[in-house]
């Protein structure tokens, strides 16, 4: 590795490491009552040293949505077979987005953080729309192949499909999250397959 390619990894290592410590702080206190100050201590470094890669706290918080975005998406993308065909892979996306949220609670936390809906950033209501715009599309577009492989019903309307699973979802990691009761991914999935996913499916599909 050349001395140019270490710096660029050890600055990548080091903005990480501030965007998982205000992960950390902003599911605790919310964007309000969070401080760079707070960030810095979390990630052991001095206050300044966060303005070397940030220019504002809500800078941070959008590098935070961008984050939690690229770790969800490669962990759905890696955890699905890429041999199954379109209606699985709904089903087998599905799961594994219960199943991220549920070993990663302060991720959500940080999207569901209402004071900063309403109150702050319109980069943020930005960021936050064009997250849920991205997963409902990746759904869509699923939903769509399968109807036209017709392994699901016809006639059905893949976005309102997609709506509808996106919401089921979004509506049991938050409730578990605010609850304080730990959710069980494999249960919540089996539900959601058996009374909505299923009665999609096609007369023919297998």
């Amino acid at each position: 590795m050349t001395l140019r390619n270490k710096v660029k990894t050890d600055k990548e290592k080091q903005k990480n490491n501030i965007i998982k410590s205000a992960i950390s702080v902003l599911s605790k206190k919310g964007f309000s009552k969070t401080t760079i100050e707070d960030i810095a201590q979390t990630a052991g470094i001095a206050k300044g040293l966060i303005y070397y890669y940030f220019n504002s706290k809500e800078e941070i918080l959008i590098e935070s949505l961008e984050f939690i975005r690229g770790k969800m998406k490669d962990y759905v993308e890696k955890t699905t077979p890429e041999q199954i065909n379109s209606f699985e892979k709904i089903r087998v996306r599905a799961k594994n987005i219960l199943k991220f949220f549920s070993r990663n609670h302060e991720m959500f936390l940080v999207f569901i953080d209402q004071d900063q809906i309403k109150k702050h950033s319109r980069t943020y209501k930005q960021n936050l729309v064009k997250t849920f715009q991205s997963q409902i599309k990746n759904q869509k577009d699923l939903f769509s192949e399968a109807l036209q492989d017709r392994l699901i019903k016809p006639g059905a309307d893949p976005e309102s499909l997609a709506i509808m699973l996106f919401s089921m979802l979004n509506m049991f990691i938050s409730y578990s999250i605010i609850s304080g009761k730990k959710m069980n991914p494999e249960k919540i999935f089996h539900q959601i397959d058996i009374y909505f996913l299923q009665n999609l499916k096609s007369t023919g599909a297998e």
